[in-house]
């Protein structure tokens, strides 16, 4: 009997020695031990110092380890240990649901588990914190890598589904080969996770595809009809090529009795990857959705009639984005879409243009606030006219709007339909268009029509896009920088004008409005917002661009740069044509994620960094100098921002010093609806590349 006592009171022992090194809650009997040891401590020492314990001290030395087993032992009384689990779980749902992507949410609640055996079993009890599973990748992994991960990440994926329970799962899944690389993933571990998904079909909430034909395919004989019942959201963007024949139909009906279902993204066409997918050009998709109920679709496909569709029966939309490369008709009744906000829509020449205008005079959209027109036909005609016509109808207040950017301005008057929608649209704040001549554009230039109250006094972002066609050399910068400065120079600026905060110049695939905009470094014009000018870097600049871009020479330019001096060099060239940029991708994959250490390029990653690590003071120093601020969006889109003579007096503040770095390393703050690719030109076959790659 003695030593059953003596072993449970070594157990005893134990678990409270075991409470002083964890945060886990302790029982009624242990909380009364611990109550019971922190007063004989505090006899003891009183009985060491002469002094009664006093939680403010001051503490003499011969009390000190008294001290501490006192600190101890209150930890484990604190009313923090105590603290129900519904409180823990309302402050890790702030701390991992509080992260905008969604699938990047594991990586927060496994750093939460990992802080203690008590945070770990109570995040486990909380369905919510599992619902929006880890990015499901298969398209960056070699085969060998990829059978050893998936044992491990499917064990992974059943504690998600099962620690859920029943709630809605949301998930992004990725799986194409990359062209630029020989590793091709295992198909039939990417189909066995689709089974897998599939089977909990029920419970999708929000999900994304990035994928080949094959997992669509599976999907259309997995997810059977009736079981998407909280599916709310899904997209799917056809990636890389595998065995689709020539003139198939693709048929897609398992998303069409989903009762929650709002928001649907279908891209067959390659928008996703910058390049168009050509690989599908003939196939036919049929789309099968509940449209009554759909509040946004954006679809870009090649033969598809889900777009009459969605103009008979979608009152709802909110948001209408439709790409097509072989539609050759549109409707041509009387719609009024009463909450559509977004309207994009974009054809090749397949449509004829009358057509294109016929549907236009149809529409009656009184909340549009967002109107994009593109395609690819005959530039003779009245699109301006036309647009006006659909704004005046309408009555809608239009802020952003981006047209076609090879209209014909001779024709039909269009320079003046031109000025008179932008006289119309007074609450415009983007405008995307041509890259005009002078003529047009000055009517963006405030003081030169003070005949008339002042046009766009709300613009604050300007996007105009190099020509796909003719001699891009022959575009003139000075009459764009004339508008930059009519709307910033705060003695050139009308009071009634708001700033313009950005111009971005897209399609510039070869860097010709930059080489342009350098030559005329000395000029006036160009003199007054102190354009980059130093035409011996400039050279040198354009150089070390193309040898980082081709693997074989970095080695050769990264030596350069190293001996390279920047003092007294105009240092805002290297930021403006994308040289940090470059520098600081070494050694990562497209997606940002660092290369392995095998893997060439990763040698030269710390050489890159050192390098920009050296300069940065000096770039920091010249591309602050200036309220105009040049920057590197893309390869062939360059930005000017303006940030006023107030921000440049603010630049001692260390978080503004950090945006402006991350500016000039091409990941700040960028307008995504101003930079991103648009255009029918996009959906032109291939026969120039520079025609595609500027849109990359």
């Amino acid at each position: 009997m003695l030593q059953l006592f003596r072993k449970k009171e070594r157990a005893t022992k134990r678990r409270l020695e075991i409470l002083l090194d964890c945060n886990q809650p302790p029982s009624d009997e242990e909380r009364q031990a611990f109550t019971a040891h922190v007063e004989e401590l505090k006899a003891a020492y009183e009985k060491a110092c002469g002094a009664p314990y006093s939680p403010t001290g001051p503490y003499p030395k011969r009390g000190r380890k008294y001290l501490d087993a006192i600190r101890r032992c209150q930890r484990v009384l604190s009313p923090i240990r105590n603290a129900p689990p519904e409180i823990w779980h309302a402050i890790f749902k702030y701390a991992v649901l509080g992260i905008e992507q969604a699938h990047s949410q594991s990586l927060m609640l496994g750093n939460l588990r990992l802080v203690s055996q008590h945070w770990n079993s109570t995040a486990c009890t909380c369905p919510v914190l599992w619902c929006n599973l880890p990015l499901i990748d298969f398209s960056t992994m070699a085969a060998p890598d990829l059978t050893n991960w998936s044992a491990f990440a499917h064990r992974g994926l059943q504690y998600y589904l099962q620690r859920s329970r029943n709630l809605p799962i949301s998930f992004t899944f990725h799986f194409w080969r990359d062209p630029d690389s020989d590793q091709m993933p295992l198909q039939s571990q990417a189909l066995d996770w689709v089974r897998v998904l599939a089977q909990e079909s029920h419970r999708w909430n929000v999900v994304e595809f990035r994928a080949t034909r094959a997992i669509l395919d599976a999907l259309s004989i997995r997810v059977k009809l009736g079981r998407l019942g909280q599916l709310s959201r899904f997209v799917f963007e056809m990636r890389g090529t595998d065995v689709a024949p020539a003139f198939s139909t693709i048929r897609v009906d398992f998303l069409s009795n989903a009762p929650r279902l709002r928001h649907v993204e279908f891209d067959s066409l390659g928008l996703g990857q910058g390049v168009r997918n050509e690989y599908y050009d003939d196939t036919v998709f049929n789309v099968a959705l509940p449209w009554e109920q759909l509040e946004t679709f954006k679809g870009a496909v090649q033969r598809c009639q889900a777009y009459p569709r969605l103009m008979e029966t979608s009152a709802d939309l909110g948001t209408l984005k439709y790409t097509s490369n072989n539609t050759e008709t549109l409707p041509s009744a009387s719609t009024s879409l009463l909450r559509l906000t977004k309207l994009s829509l974009c054809f090749n020449s397949a449509l004829p243009t009358e057509s294109l205008i016929s549907h236009l005079q149809c529409l009656t959209l009184p909340s549009l606030k967002e109107l994009e027109i593109y395609w690819w036909g005959s530039f003779d005609v009245d699109l301006y006219g036309t647009v006006l016509s659909l704004i005046r109808r309408s009555g809608c207040g239009i802020e952003r709007l981006a047209t076609e950017h090879n209209l014909n301005y001779h024709a039909h008057a269009q320079t003046n339909r031109f000025k008179e929608v932008l006289y119309h649209c007074a609450g415009l704040t983007h405008l995307d268009i041509a890259y005009l001549g002078g003529s047009e554009l000055g009517v963006l230039i405030p003081d030169a029509n003070r005949a008339k109250k002042p046009p766009l006094p709300n613009l604050r972002v300007l996007t105009v896009r190099y020509p796909v066609n003719g001699p891009q050399a022959q575009m003139d910068p000075v009459p764009l920088i004339d508008v930059l400065h009519s709307r910033t120079d705060p003695v050139r600026k009308l009071p009634s004008v708001r700033d313009l905060q950005d111009i971005y110049v897209k399609h510039d695939d070869q860097d010709q409005w930059r080489a342009a905009l350098h030559g005329f470094g000395n000029e006036v014009d160009t003199k007054l917002i102190r354009t980059p000018f130093d035409p011996s870097l400039y050279v040198v600049a354009q150089r070390w661009k193309a040898e980082l871009i081709r693997e074989s020479s970095i080695a050769s330019a990264l030596a350069e740069m190293e001996v390279f001096d920047p003092r007294g060099r105009d240092t805002r060239i290297l930021v403006w044509l994308g040289i940090p940029t470059l520098l600081a991708s070494i050694g990562n994959d497209k997606g940002g994620r660092t290369l392995s250490a095998s893997h060439p390029l990763s040698i030269y990653r710390t050489q890159a960094e050192e390098i920009l690590a050296k300069w940065k003071p000096r770039l920091l120093g010249d591309f602050q100098s200036s309220s105009y601020r040049w920057c590197f969006v893309k390869r062939a889109t360059s930005r000017v921002r303006y940030i006023g003579d107030a921000g440049v007096e603010a630049e001692d503040n260390e978080a503004r010093t950090e945006e402006d770095w991350k500016r000039m390393l091409g990941r700040g703050d960028i307008d995504v609806w101003a930079a991103a690719a648009k255009g029918a030109a996009w959906l032109r076959t291939a026969q120039d590349p520079s025609i595609l790659y500027g849109q990359t």
